[in-house]
């Protein structure tokens, strides 16, 4: 029963990762290239 959620929890958790890190890079880029 809790094997069975861990999958899409999984999932979940690696698209909001990639959704967090993503924007946070161009972020980072736009502020190394401001300096």
């Amino acid at each position: 029963m809790f094997s069975s959620q861990t999958l899409p929890l999984q999932g979940e958790t690696t698209y909001y990762f990639h959704a967090m890190t993503i924007p946070q890079i161009h972020l980072f880029r736009k502020y190394s290239l401001v300096n």
